[in-house]
Parts: C-alpha cells; sequence; structure tokens
C-alpha cells in the first residue's frame, strides 16, 4: 500500500492525508515508509496497528489509545485502503481517457441536467466545464430539437424502449456564440444505483459534410455532363440524315 490522498478525486471532500510508518527506516521496493519513532499519534485522528507495533511504545499514552485501532479490524481496514487506492488510479485513467477525447463527451441525469463535460466540449461546443456543469442540455440544443430531446428523455425514462440509443444519427448543435453546427453523435445510457445517465459522443462533422456536399455537386455536374451528351448523340444521327438529304437537294 502507498501514501494516498483520499478521497481522491470526488469534489467538494476535504483531502485526507495517509502516511503509513514501519518498525525499520525505509522500505522494499519503491513504497513510503516512515520510521516508526516519528510517529506522533496526537497528530491524527486516526491510526491503525496492523502489527501490533504501537504496543511497545512507551511514548504512547493510554489517552491516545481511543485513536488506535489493533488487530484483524487494522488489517481489514489496511487492505480497504490498498483497495482504495487501486480504485483511485483506475478511475484517474478512465477520466484522464474521458477528458482528454478529442470528440466531445456530455452526459446528463433523468432531469436533463449536465453532470459530465470534458475538454473535447469546451473545444467544440465554446462552454467552459463550470459554465455547462449544472445547466440544462438546452444550453446546446438548437430549436425546435430542444423540446423534442427532452420528450425522448421522459419516454425512455417512463418505457425503457431505446429509439436512439445506441445509434449514430445526424443532429445540429449549438456553440457558445449562438452559431450552430452539423455534428454526428451517438446516445449510450447507464443505470446507477436506480438513476439514469445519458451520454452523447459528439462529432464535428463540418469538414465531412462540406466535403460531401461538394461530392455531391461533382457528381450532379457528371450527370448533367453525361445527359447533354447524350442529348447531343441524339440530335447528332438525325442531323446528319437530314443534311445527307438536303446535299442531294
Amino acid at each position: 500500500c502507498r501514501a494516498v490522498v483520499l478521497p481522491f478525486s470526488l469534489e467538494g471532500y476535504p483531502p485526507v492525508d495517509i502516511v503509513l510508518f514501519g518498525s525499520r527506516p525505509g522500505a522494499p521496493g519503491d513504497i513510503p515508509l516512515t520510521p516508526l519513532p516519528e510517529l506522533r499519534p496526537e497528530a491524527f485522528d486516526l491510526v491503525l496497528d496492523g502489527q501490533f507495533l504501537t504496543a511497545g511504545r512507551r511514548d504512547f499514552s493510554p489517552a491516545e489509545a481511543a485513536k488506535l485501532i489493533t488487530g484483524p479490524m487494522a488489517r481489514f481496514l489496511e487492505g480497504l485502503v490498498c483497495q482504495l487506492q487501486e480504485l483511485h488510479q483506475k478511475q484517474e485513467i478512465n477520466a484522464g481517457i474521458i477528458n482528454s477525447a478529442t470528440d466531445a463527451i456530455v452526459t446528463i441525469n433523468e432531469d436533463h441536467i449536465i453532470i459530465g463535460y470534458n475538454q473535447g466540449a469546451e473545444q467544440i461546443l465554446g462552454y467552459t466545464r463550470e459554465e455547462a456543469l449544472g445547466q440544462n442540455l438546452k444550453l446546446i440544443i438548437p430549436s425546435p430539437h430542444k423540446e423534442v430531446h427532452e420528450q425522448y428523455v421522459r419516454r425512455y425514462v417512463a418505457t425503457r424502449q431505446a429509439h436512439l440509443i445506441g445509434k449514430h444519427v445526424r443532429l445540429n448543435a449549438q456553440r457558445r456564440d449562438g452559431t450552430e453546427f452539423p455534428m454526428s453523435i451517438s446516445f449510450s445510457v447507464a443505470e446507477v444505483r436506480g438513476n439514469l445517465y445519458f451520454t452523447g459522443v459528439i462529432r464535428d462533422i463540418t469538414e465531412t459534410k462540406e466535403m460531401e456536399d461538394r461530392l455531391l455537386q461533382s457528381e450532379r455536374l457528371a450527370a448533367v455532363g453525361n445527359t447533354v451528351t447524350h442529348i447531343a448523340h441524339e440530335i447528332k444521327n438525325p442531323l446528319l440524315i437530314i443534311g445527307g438529304f438536303a446535299r442531294q437537294l
């Protein structure tokens, strides 16, 4: 177990310092370990003694015994701290992956309130994380899709029948400056302790849409060219016949 800070990355909670002490200075590997003689129990709110190392300390007064937990419970709590550390590491990895994604990842609750908003969303939509969190999703949805999206959410909450969840669709989104842009969005939903959370992964497809429009225009021009060529061919044959009779006359 390593020295960690609790409650990790949870917002709104004060940090809790955890320091490891040992009977001998140093520790195997790279695990930080403070020598036991440097322990000052009065400086801590709680002392876990999994190996009864404090029992032989003369300077450990009975008044401090209320802060001391020994025996199997201490070992259990030590294991729990290690598990919390592993969860903290996994949480940091997952949060780092989501936050650094280039696509916008926005999560809302059943009330349509934004509770998740990554850096990709800041870049694409223009709102900072502080500006977006706690706001209604209407913030980034242009009319007339605002009311329709709320209806989708309410219908899923009531029926659990998915119509757009799990699919990629193309819609318009709205940036902070009020401009609209085409986006590709995929929807997913997660149920955590009876509460539903909806996540949209948004990709700005402005360049893709412009490329598709240019390609469509090229195809239209090509179709016009083929039509002109066909008409010219159909007109050319009777004109040659008419020209031949005209020369004979």
